[in-house]
């Protein structure tokens, strides 16, 4: 099995390296029996390319390395790149231009790099687009993606988890539609009185009536069916009268 398979997670990386005034672009592949790396310069056009094969790994790990040594080794590597820890060596020069990874560590890695020239140069920027537009095609031929996917949620706050989010008030439109839709319950005393006055007045039944006596004039008041007595006021006889009997 070749070593590289070890590197896959330094496959299609990309970074931007500022150096000066100067912007430069990295781009990391690999394939089954090398590691490429592509340097561009913004501005210029200008493209750089290095490469790491079978050789040149042997001579930094070892001629039989295991797997879990080569990971870890690409680990770092892609870590340098994801991070930005990238310098360009030489570049005034422009002899023995190398691109360094992780420059300020105790082990710096250098890669060497050979100028391309203009025809290569273009096809390989035609060959970085056509992959930039087969990845637009994922998000409908946009050439960024929306800016949506980069909102990310927050969890909620734990101690504030349990706590009961307050209801806002009801408007005037779901009040009305509440007082609607929910029937009345209690009354007040208003309207109790009011429909107490509306309710229309029973008339006693005939059975009720008939089994009331009937008041002859003249009549007792205690009982309606006797005649009331009648009273003559008491006379007292004065002395004279008691004489003449």
């Amino acid at each position: 099995m070749s070593p590289f398979a070890n590197f896959s997670c330094l496959d299609e990386l990309i970074q931007v390296v500022y150096q000066d005034v100067n912007r430069f672009v990295v781009l990391s592949n690999v394939s089954s029996t090398e590691w490429t790396i592509h340097l561009g310069l913004t501005g210029e056009g200008r493209w750089w390319r290095g490469r790491w094969q079978d050789a040149d790994l042997t001579k930094l790990v070892g001629s039989n390395p295991s797997d879990f040594l080569l990971e870890t080794f690409a680990e770092k590597l892609a870590d340098s790149i994801l991070k930005g820890d990238l310098y360009i060596t030489n570049f005034d020069t422009e002899k023995d231009i190398s691109l360094t990874l992780a420059p300020a560590s105790k082990k710096p890695m250098n890669v060497a790099l050979e100028g391309m020239d203009s025809e290569e140069s273009a096809i390989y920027t035609c060959r970085v687009l056509l992959d930039v537009a087969l990845q637009a095609q994922k998000r409908k031929c946009h050439l960024h993606p929306d800016g949506l996917d980069y909102i990310s949620v927050q969890p909620p706050d734990p101690s504030s988890s349990t706590a009961r989010t307050p209801k806002s008030a009801p408007g005037p439109a779901s009040r009305k539609e509440k007082e609607v839709s929910e029937p009345k319950t209690k009354a007040g005393p208003s309207s109790d009185k009011k429909r107490k006055d509306t309710e229309p007045v029973k008339p006693e039944s005939k059975k009720a009536l008939s089994l009331r006596p009937l008041r002859l004039k003249g009549a007792s008041l205690a009982n309606p069916t006797k005649k009331a007595r009648r009273y003559q006021p008491a006379k007292f006889l004065s002395d004279d009268d008691e004489d003449s009997d």
